[in-house]
């Protein structure tokens, strides 16, 4: 179960009716991140929820500010140098990744 920063909620006016929506994305980004494989889109999923999160939590929807892609099982771009491009659009993909090389998506 995620746990919900408060203050932030706070901050940005969430009902308790979105704190439940966030949860339902959380723990459904949490499944999809540990057995992407019993999905057959999960970077596509994950993208959808990264963009309903944001929804939620009244942030402007803008993928330079998805955080989660990296965090897919098996994933093998680098994630501190992507962490460091964040806010960019600039992706560093490594070419052999399962879930993002250019034969597999376009992230």
């Amino acid at each position: 179960m995620a746990i919900i920063n408060m203050t932030l909620a706070e901050v940005q006016g969430l009902t308790e009716t979105d704190h439940k929506h966030l949860q339902v994305l959380y723990n459904n980004l949490d499944v999809l991140l540990t057995s992407p494989e019993d999905f057959s889109d999960p970077v596509g999923m994950i993208e959808v929820i990264e963009f309903n999160l944001q929804k939620v939590w009244k942030f402007p929807q803008d993928a330079r500010y998805h955080t989660h892609w990296t965090k897919i099982k098996g994933c093998t771009c680098p994630k501190l140098d992507n962490k460091n491009y964040f806010g960019s659009n600039l992706c560093l993909i490594n070419q052999t990744c399962p879930w993002h090389s250019p034969s597999k998506s376009n992230v």
